[in-house]
Order: C-alpha cells, then sequence, then structure tokens
C-alpha cells in the first residue's frame, strides 16, 4: 500500500502533464505560423539550369506550410524530459521504501 506522500507524488505529477501538455497545445496554435494557399492557386516553375538543358520543366504548387519555431519544440521536449526524470526519480524512491 503507497503512503500518502506517494500517492501526492504521482497525482501532482499527473497534474504537472496535464498543465505541461495544455500550455505547449496553446504555444503550438498562438506561435506556429500556418499558411493555407488559396484553391486557384498557380505552380511556381522549379525548374533547374541542368533540367532546362535536357529541354524539361518542373512546377510546384504550395499546398500548405507550417514555420514552428524551435524554441516551442525545446521547451516541448525538456518539459516532458524533466517530468519523466520526476516520475524516474518516484519510481526510485518507491524502490527504496519496499
Amino acid at each position: 500500500m503507497s503512503t500518502p506522500v506517494i500517492t501526492n507524488f504521482w497525482l501532482t505529477l499527473l497534474i504537472l502533464v496535464c498543465v505541461h501538455t495544455a500550455v505547449c497545445f496553446a504555444a503550438d496554435r498562438v506561435f506556429t505560423l500556418r499558411y493555407t494557399a488559396p484553391p486557384n492557386a498557380a505552380p511556381v516553375e522549379t525548374t533547374t539550369p541542368d533540367q532546362k538543358a535536357r529541354g524539361e520543366k518542373s512546377f510546384t504548387i504550395l499546398m500548405s506550410r507550417i514555420e514552428r519555431p524551435v524554441t516551442i519544440i525545446f521547451y516541448t521536449l525538456a518539459g516532458y524530459v524533466g517530468l519523466l526524470a520526476a516520475a524516474a526519480w518516484g519510481v526510485f524512491r518507491w524502490m527504496q521504501s519496499q
């Protein structure tokens, strides 16, 4: 049977995981730039000089684009690594008490 301190630790860790996840989703929605091309967007020619020499042509149609700041990625990863370290510490302490 677990002690109240360990139970409170796991409950707190679960709440922190939920809060961190919510903050990460909110930050992603606020700081990520999303672009969707209109349905009648014209293709852009992306022909290289080598392709032109061979008589070929290349075109690209940009449908959507997402630009996510690296800081959001690092914040998300660092937060989950920290929470995982706290969970590992909790498991270690629990195993010591057994």
